[in-house]
């Protein structure tokens, strides 16, 4: 079983995963408005986590150093979804996912696919493996980026 990613809080004002590392970096929890929105990013970055190597293995955690602005989207789609997905589960609902639901909209933008609908199908799968691993429903190893890469494949 792989171990979870460290946690270092108040270090740094932003938050971020580092696979490298498998570190994830929390800005202080005073520096929130509230504990939903500190939650909320950390739950954010636990998805991130759940994509490193000894975990789900996604091609935009473990690919990372070498940005590519799709994979990349199609990451931050996962892990926006997965976070609200958790939020859910810890009934920690801040704006009925308002400022969520703009952040998805904005990296489907980026992705600049017209057909945004099999994106967030996609995305909502990722995040659902993503939630289940951190829950305890799926192991590692399971869930990895197959319908991504044959979904990009096939628009190619």
């Amino acid at each position: 079983m792989a171990k979870p990613p460290v946690i270092k809080e108040g270090r740094t004002t932003q938050a971020s995963y580092r696979p490298a590392t498998d570190t994830i970096q929390m800005p202080a929890f005073k520096r929130f408005k509230t504990a939903e929105d500190y939650h909320l990013t950390l739950f954010h970055e636990l998805i991130h986590a759940t994509g490193h190597v000894s975990r789900l293995n996604r091609k935009g955690v473990i690919e990372r150093e070498a940005f590519k602005e799709k994979e990349y989207s199609q990451e931050e789609l996962i892990a926006e979804i997965g976070a609200a997905f958790l939020a859910m589960e810890a009934d920690t609902v801040r704006d009925q996912h308002e400022q969520s639901a703009a952040y998805v909209k904005s990296w489907l933008e980026v992705l600049g696919d017209p057909d945004h609908r099999r994106w967030i199908v996609l995305s909502a799968n990722q995040a659902g493996r993503a939630v289940d691993f951190i829950l305890g429903r799926q192991k590692e190893g399971q869930g990895g980026d197959s319908e991504f890469s044959e979904a990009s494949e096939r628009k190619s």
